[in-house]
């Protein structure tokens, strides 16, 4: 005889199944959602309930529809948007295969069906803002799990403009807590569209950020991690700037300064954030405050803080010194940007791998020398994040040597080998050994041909 509480998984699982495949946009694919065991009898029918009374669907789009998504305006969609490759069309199974597929999860003795390169299930939209953005605004977009959906809240009361978000699923018991954060916050209800992912890998860093990216209402975004704070009016200087709206329109990266307190306690309390350079600048001096990860000088370094400290009043300027590992968080056009490459799980290098490659296609980084955001402090987890950094820094030099043939092939081929969009591209391939020795020829912007191909 069952268990209770083996029953009450199973009888949430098949109801939720039921729902998804019951809907008329639905696909059928199995996805990961599973009730977690050992749960009150209480919880499992509160995650039933929210399950059947929200209504909402599930999608996976082909690269045709996802330029006709009922759900978003026609503007800043055209056919230069490139979806990224989660984007397929899944095949139909049958109610039983897609319960039976959801149960198995549950034994521990089952054979393991779970396939990374799946493609990924995502409900757009599960709660969409209640205001339509401005097409002219910036549409920060973040990822969140639920230990930062406070910060989420903050973020969204004080920047009081469009937000797109991707939240991993984690179980049909996680819903009312969601559904309960969404609606706690009228901030959260106006300017917050979120975006459920039910089939993600944990810790999938750069998918999530294609996802709110590919959602996001409006083309300029800013690409966030949802623990920074934004401290001053960074979208309406953008907005009333005809040189930022210049760079932006040419494909320019504009960096937004990124901060830490020294203590972490100062860390945590934004109410007391500067909120122009004349408060920060003080701090800066007195070392209250300091480039954010200081530490790891590589990932922010470039930003060139001495230079920022000494900038004029509306002074925007170029990126120099870049170094692979620099990963600012960005303001940018996303039509036609290459995505985030969903293969660096976790933490270390994927932010700064997202960004390689958009320096490598011909887009540079300028540093907005009025604005600026302070990180709020939090505890990591070390030891994950230790081992994650050590399986990315063995994937990212290869990664590199990757996307730089992918582009010189592009750039010889094209026959613009000379001109100002690749000069990226030549400057920074040329620092990578392999490329350096073997491909002088493709770097010259000669055609180099072995047995007759382009290697």
């Amino acid at each position: 005889m069952a268990r209770p509480n083996t029953l009450f998984t199973l009888v949430a699982v098949a109801v939720f199944v039921l729902y998804l495949l019951h809907n008329p946009s639905r696909t059928s694919t199995p996805i990961t959602a599973i009730v977690e065991p050992q749960q009150p009898e209480a919880q499992v029918q509160s995650a039933i309930h929210h399950v059947l009374t929200l209504p909402h669907h599930l999608h996976t789009y082909s690269s045709d529809d996802v330029l006709d998504l009922p759900s978003l305006p026609s503007g800043p969609h055209n056919a230069a948007f490139s979806p990224p490759t989660w984007y397929q069309e899944l095949s139909t199974e049958s109610i039983e295969q897609a319960i039976a597929s959801l149960l198995a999860m549950d034994n521990p003795d089952a054979p393991s069906n779970k396939n990374n390169s799946a493609p990924i299930q995502v409900l757009p939209f599960y709660y969409r803002a209640a205001r339509s953005p401005d097409p002219s605004a910036i549409t920060i977009t973040t990822l969140v799990t639920p230990s930062r959906y406070p910060v989420l809240s903050r973020l969204a009361s004080h920047y009081n403009g469009p937000i797109s978000v991707a939240v991993p699923f984690q179980s049909p018991l996680s819903l009312p807590s969601l559904h309960e954060f969404y609606t706690s916050n009228p901030a959260i209800v106006e300017h917050v569209d979120i975006h459920l992912i039910l089939n993600s890998p944990p810790r999938a860093f750069n998918t999530w950020r294609n996802v709110a990216r590919a959602f996001a209402r409006t083309d300029t975004i800013l690409m966030l991690d949802v623990d920074f704070y934004p401290c001053t009016p960074f979208a309406q200087r953008i907005q009333g700037s005809q040189i930022a709206l210049n760079l932006l329109e040419n494909n320019a990266m504009l960096v937004l300064p990124a901060f830490e307190y020294a203590s972490i306690d100062a860390g945590k309390y934004t109410s007391l954030f500067p909120v122009a350079k004349r408060d920060l600048l003080p701090l800066l001096e007195n070392g209250e405050i300091g480039q954010f990860h200081g530490a790891w000088r590589p990932g922010h370094a470039a930003t060139n803080y001495s230079r920022f400290a000494n900038a004029t009043s509306g002074e925007i300027y170029k990126v120099k010194d870049y170094h692979p590992s620099y990963e600012p968080y960005v303001i940018f056009q996303r039509e036609n940007a290459p995505w985030c490459d969903e293969r660096f799980i976790g933490y270390g290098a994927n932010k700064a791998a997202c960004l390689f490659e958009m320096y490598i296609s011909g887009r540079s980084f300028y540093v907005l020398a009025d604005d600026f955001m302070i990180h709020q402090s939090h505890q990591y987890l070390e030891s994950t994040r230790k081992a994650e950094r050590q399986l990315n820094k063995k994937l990212y030099p290869s990664f590199r040597e990757e996307i730089c043939l992918k582009y010189l092939k592009h750039y010889v081929e094209s026959a613009i080998m000379g001109s100002q969009i690749t000069h990226n591209a030549r400057n920074e391939c040329m620092k990578i050994a392999k490329i350096r020795k073997k491909f002088p020829m493709m770097l010259a912007g000669k055609r180099l041909q072995v047995n007759g191909m382009m290697p």
